[in-house]
């Protein structure tokens, strides 16, 4: 039988092991990939900095697009399926990695006594929002959630706190942002966050984002924050990436290059999730694929100093902010350093916070 052709973001990590038997597989930098690179290609399987629409694929022979990622605002949907193009994603691949980060950034701005008295507000009960509310409720941490996706019925089931409006949401001292880039139906989020939703956050609020950079109006994010100096606004996410605004970047917290989720077990589990769907379009053998993690799980931590100890053995947000700004004042070249970075970026663990 002759091999398939993949072409892959080199970035998506273990297609050899995944691949080699049944597919010719080459890579490329995903934000260069271009319509010339498909000649031939069966398969492409990118991450979030591809766009994958007509112009990508108009002349191409893929039959089938795999995405590595949690969203697909990148991904030309619709186009896909009227060209009868196979296509499919990782949702919640790297969910557990994203907890991590956001929990990291949480833990070293509040002391156990001071989190017990402040608020999470959570926004989004999707993958990543839904395990941040259960390891926020696992730990007695108090918080509140808001979805408006969520259906009556199934807040009942899930357990958790929710609010019925993002208004109630503003009013919490700590807000997660964890929902995806949408800019149509009845609640789009593309620039949600914008100077007037913005201007609600409470005094010394800390504002995290690790969803879409453009869920959050940057430029009035940028003036908000040189009016307001008490607040704390972390953000692994931005409009423009790579470019990234430095004078916004300046005013952050902490700053970091679209890489919450950049665990080696997200990264693994994604490859895995797309080449399942890539074998069972092309109606392939599969072999189960077990990658032999072994993993912390959530339920094994009884205390929050228990957690803190085990996440601080894995994972520091503020480590790694502090890493990414020396190699950005390295060069004035923003987007190759974003790149680089997120290129280059080492092993990392997660803790396991499935139910």
């Amino acid at each position: 039988m002759k091999k398939l052709s993949i072409l892959a973001d080199e970035n998506i990590p273990n297609l050899n092991s995944l691949c080699a038997d049944w597919a010719d597989i080459k890579t490329a930098l995903g934000r260069n990939i271009c319509a010339s690179d498909l000649e031939a290609v069966d398969i492409l399987l990118v991450r979030s900095v591809t766009k994958v629409n007509a112009k990508l694929l108009a002349n191409s022979s893929v039959k089938f697009v795999g995405s590595a990622t949690i969203g697909i605002d990148h991904i030309d949907t619709d186009y896909l399926a009227a060209q009868g193009i196979g296509f499919a994603h990782a949702p919640g691949s790297n969910a557990n990695g994203v907890v991590d980060y956001v929990m990291s950034i949480i833990l070293d701005h509040y002391d156990n006594t001071a989190l017990q008295n402040r608020t999470v507000g959570v926004f989004g009960h999707g993958n990543v929002g839904g395990r941040l509310a259960r390891c926020l409720n696992h730990f007695s941490i108090p918080h509140v959630v808001y979805d408006p996706l969520i259906t009556p019925s199934t807040k009942k089931t899930v357990g958790c706190h929710f609010v019925e409006t993002l208004d109630e949401i503003m009013s919490c001292e700590i807000i997660s942002l964890h929902v995806p880039l949408t800019k149509d139906g009845e609640h789009p989020s593309y620039h949600l966050f914008n100077s007037q939703r913005l201007s609600q956050l409470v005094d010394n609020a800390l504002l995290i984002n690790s969803s879409r950079g453009p869920v959050v109006n940057n430029p009035d994010l940028k003036n908000l924050l040189n009016n307001r100096c008490d607040l704390n606004v972390a953000l692994d996410v931005w409009e423009g990436e790579p470019a990234i605004d430095t004078e916004l970047y300046s005013l952050c917290k902490l700053g970091t290059p679209h890489i919450a989720g950049y665990s080696l077990d997200g990264k693994h589990r994604g490859s895995s999730t797309i080449v399942s769907a890539a074998m069972q379009h092309f109606n392939l053998n599969q072999t189960p694929d077990t990658d032999g993690f072994n993993t912390i799980k959530l339920e094994d931590l009884n205390s929050l100093d228990d957690y803190r100890n085990a996440l601080s053995t894995i994972y520091s947000a503020v480590d790694e902010s502090a890493l990414f700004k020396k190699q950005l004042l390295s060069s004035p070249n923003t987007a190759e350093i974003f790149d680089r970075y997120r290129k280059n970026y080492p092993a990392r663990r997660e803790i396991n916070y499935d139910g």
